[in-house]
């Protein structure tokens, strides 16, 4: 095995946790300059930043006719984010749910779920139903901070020696930071797991998927460590809606062609990201609080999942 792989891949592994402690921080100075909450912060900035692995990799997948790779990385992405990165946050800390998840941020990602499961009920993505989510996508984030704003008053209160230009140049060089992490680490995972002789179902699950969710794992994490949890847990109801709504809906208008899902690997796709978001209700719901017992519950079945599908 090549050791320059395995140095590189350990590379992206600190780089990713670096970058998400920054991420955090920047996160949490941005939220106090624009009197915007930390969840808000964590479902719109936040989540498009840790999200861009997914869409880099859907979106060139995608435009190389690649759609299976495209479908599959959002799929493998969302329950990873849900069953690992949540999971292990609150392993590690304990999360508050504040109301507003539900009200700006789950239903949304459950009707999103929903309608890519009717969507490719028919084993087909057309390019009229890409379009369709990038419209929902656009007034989502427009409806969703509006109406925060209009419901919920923050103060604008910095903290001290700080300011939204240092707070938005660690989102930047954070974000970018996160991006370069998980790239390392997918290429050269995948070159380690060919190595070994791992399968492709099993790189495509385990690496790809969970090589682009990295992200939105290291932030969470730190984001636990920190004790600021509505980050985290907006960064990933956030990173989930963007996932089937921007990058799904997106892979499919840049494919040359319709997406065609395999009779056989359907019932792991578009079925699994609606089971896991409708597992997610009752986390979030049961006393507003996802403690240790949750977060283990939900690595047990996203292990129990990758089981099966391998």
């Amino acid at each position: 095995m090549n050791i320059t792989n395995i140095i590189l891949f350990l590379t992206g592994v600190g780089i990713i946790w670096f970058s998400a402690d920054r991420f955090i921080y920047g996160g949490i100075i941005v939220a106090r300059g624009l009197g915007v909450s930390n969840l808000i912060v964590g479902l719109t900035i936040g989540a498009l930043g840790t999200s861009m692995p997914e869409l880099l990799v859907s979106w060139l997948a995608a435009g190389m006719g690649n759609t299976s790779l495209a479908i599959g990385n959002v799929v493998g992405s969302n329950i990873a984010n849900i069953g690992l990165a949540l999971g292990l946050g609150a392993i590690i800390y304990p999360v508050k749910v504040e109301k507003d998840v539900l009200k700006f941020g789950y239903w949304a990602l459950l009707m999103a779920a929903l309608l890519f499961f009717v969507f490719t009920l028919n084993l087909t993505f057309s390019r009229p139903e890409g379009i369709f989510f990038l419209v929902l996508f656009a007034g989502y984030i427009f409806l969703m901070v509006i109406g925060h704003r209009r419901t919920k008053y923050i103060p604008k209160k910095l903290p001290a020696g700080k300011s939204l230009v240092s707070g938005f140049t660690w989102f930047i060089l954070s974000s970018a930071g996160l991006f370069i992490g998980a790239r390392l680490m997918v290429t050269k995972g995948i070159l380690i797991a060919e190595y070994m002789g791992v399968s492709e179902a099993v790189i495509a699950i385990a690496v790809i998927a969970i090589g682009t969710s990295l992200p939105e794992i290291a932030v969470v994490v730190a984001g636990s460590i920190k004790k600021t949890s509505q980050i985290s847990i907006g960064t990933i109801v956030g990173s989930n809606i963007i996932n089937i709504l921007l990058i799904a809906g997106g892979s499919v208008d840049i494919s040359p062609s319709p997406v065609i899902i395999n009779s056989a690997e359907n019932i792991f796709m578009a079925p699994a990201v609606l089971a896991f978001s409708l597992v997610l209700l009752p986390v979030l719901v049961i006393r507003r609080r996802i403690g240790r017992f949750k977060g283990a519950f939900l690595v047990i079945v996203y292990i129990a999942y990758i089981a099966v599908v391998i």
